[in-house]
């Protein structure tokens, strides 16, 4: 049986907060999922299915979008710890969802900084490509308003007393891989594409 598609996309780069975001809207009493129905291979999701791998699916996704982005330079380390973007024998690239990446993604293993900066750079244009409703949001600044905004949308009734109880009870780090995450700087990531589309998000450069 095919995968009911759900009726609000969450996305965005991967190593963004989507596993946090898919556990508050739990919390708050909607029912969602992460990387269930946009997934290599789908499993049955929630009326929200929270994950990276829709971001190449949002230009024709015409249901509402709720796109989260962190600090490029956060992205960028976190992917970097387990080898994304030097090492094409890494687990992650070598798996199911990394050949999904690279199947929407030039991946260059001689400029592995360059990658990182294009990645976050046409990953997240992918997801701000959606022709309908969409919200972005700040991982670690989600408000009570993000989540009632997903819960209208998913139609579940949701009051604000549990959305603010959903944001103060799960942190912004649920999926954090604090082992091997490299530190980055500007200085290692030099792209004015990066340092634009972070200053559009509202991230200090």
């Amino acid at each position: 049986m095919a995968a009911v598609a759900p009726l609000v996309m969450a996305t965005g780069t991967g190593r963004c907060g989507t596993s946090s975001v898919a556990h508050m809207l739990g919390a708050a009493g909607v029912p969602a999922s992460h990387e269930a129905y946009w997934h290599p291979t789908p499993r049955p999701a929630g009326v929200v299915d929270v994950s990276a791998l829709a971001a190449p699916s949002a230009a024709a996704w015409s249901g509402p979008v709720l796109h989260i982005v962190r600090h490029p330079l956060a992205v960028i380390g976190s992917f970097a710890g387990f080898g994304f973007w030097s090492n094409p024998g890494a687990r992650w690239r070598v798996g199911v969802e990394g050949r999904f990446v690279a199947e929407h993604f030039r991946f260059d293993d001689d400029d592995p900084w360059g990658t990182a900066a294009r990645f976050y750079v046409e990953w997240n244009r992918m997801v701000e490509a959606a022709p309908g409703e969409y919200r972005r949001v700040r991982v670690g600044e989600i408000a009570a308003a993000d989540l009632l905004w997903v819960a209208e949308r998913a139609g579940v009734p949701v009051s604000e007393m549990n959305a603010e109880s959903a944001v103060r009870m799960v942190p912004a780090t649920t999926n954090t891989r604090r082992r091997g995450r490299v530190t980055v700087g500007w200085e290692d990531v030099p792209f004015r594409a990066l340092r634009e589309i972070a200053d559009e998000y509202g991230f200090t450069t």
